[in-house]
């Protein structure tokens, strides 16, 4: 089913195409549209050896025959187009008769021309055949000369077998003398293996003896191996205690630091406190009841109350008079209580 229009477009391109020996093309009852039959047209006015085309049964119309008449213009090959079933016009059809007829009419008289042509191609092939000739008389030359190539080898092939005879011959009695040479090397490598024998018999014990002193060496180096490794963790393990209690005596070293550079600050303010208290104290020494000594203050101190309660004892009532009088002393003070050792040696400590 060529209906479809891609695929008429492509069928006409195929036709346009000058390299092909397309000479009869059949496209009946292929359900041809009127666009296929105009594309098919234009592929064949470009043509030049389609000389058979047969579109019966297809639904070509009016387009398709105003296309096939202007390619018959210029299509001089095509001398049968058979355009039954279809739906064109006999104004389309005779023009198209009228060009196959002119068409028939120069095939004819393009005859002698044709033959002309064929005798042309024959002689080309006459030609081609005195080639292959010569070329089938140079094979035969050649396969004359294989032949005798094939005998001289032959013969060279045949000295060579006698030369190989000889030459095995000569071989056979040097592999005879190879074996004897052999068999005395044979006895004498079977006297070596016995006295290699004996020398390793010998020498086993030695060797038996050296590799349990290397085994024993080898223990050894294991225990100095395990005792270093053992060694290495405790190191390892005291240097990394060292390096904690090492971080940790720097950490108290900079608080002791700290504390003493604070106390060293701490009594410098303390002296420098002191200091400005005895300055503030001689200035105001005059002043002061008892000067610079605290039992003078104390004396006086002690007079002040004495005046006082002598005030008060005054305003009092008599019975209290009369207690006062017993208790006071002669001069009017308040009994002194006695001082005990320990308050004495307390102050003195």
């Amino acid at each position: 089913d060529f209906g479809g229009h891609g695929a008429a477009q492509a069928l006409g391109a195929v036709l346009s195409l000058t390299t092909h020996r397309l000479r009869t093309l059949n496209l009946s009852s292929c359900h041809l549209k009127d666009d296929a039959g105009v594309c098919i047209a234009q592929g064949l006015a470009a043509n030049k050896s389609l000389e058979i085309l047969l579109l019966r049964d297809n639904g070509l119309r009016e387009r398709s025959g105003r296309a096939f008449v202007d390619a018959m213009r210029r299509h001089t090959l095509l001398t049968t187009l058979n355009l039954e079933l279809n739906s064109i016009d006999c104004r389309f059809l005779m023009p198209i008769a009228q060009f196959l007829d002119r068409n028939a009419k120069l095939r004819e008289r393009a005859k002698p021309d044709q033959y002309r042509r064929r005798i042309v191609e024959l002689e080309g092939c006459k030609k081609e055949v005195e080639a292959l000739s010569g070329a089938l008389q140079q094979i035969d030359e050649r396969r004359t000369e294989s032949l005798q190539q094939k005998q001289e080898v032959q013969q060279e092939l045949d000295r060579a077998k006698s030369d190989a005879k000889v030459r095995g011959d000569f071989l056979e009695n040097r592999l005879d003398q190879a074996r004897r040479q052999r068999m005395k090397v044979e006895e004498e490598v079977a006297v070596f293996e016995e006295k290699v024998r004996k020398v390793t018999s010998e020498g086993e014990y030695d060797v038996s003896q050296l590799l349990n002193r290397i085994y024993g060496v080898d223990d050894r180096i294991k225990q100095h191996e395990r005792h270093i490794h053992q060694s290495k963790g405790k190191l390892e393990t005291f240097e990394a205690d060292a390096v904690k209690a090492l971080a940790t005596a720097k950490e108290e070293l900079e608080k002791a630091e700290k504390a003493r550079n604070s106390a060293a600050l701490l009594t410098a303010a303390a002296q420098r406190n002191l200091d400005s208290y005895l300055a503030s104290m001689k200035s105001i020494e005059g002043t002061i009841s008892g000067a610079s000594n605290p039992r003078k203050r104390f004396v006086e101190g002690q007079k002040k109350e004495r005046n006082g309660s002598k005030g008060r004892r005054a305003r009092s009532a008599g019975g209290d008079d009369s207690r006062a009088g017993s208790k006071a002393t002669p001069d009017g003070s308040p009994p002194r209580r006695p001082r005990s050792r320990g308050a004495g040696s307390a102050r003195k400590k």
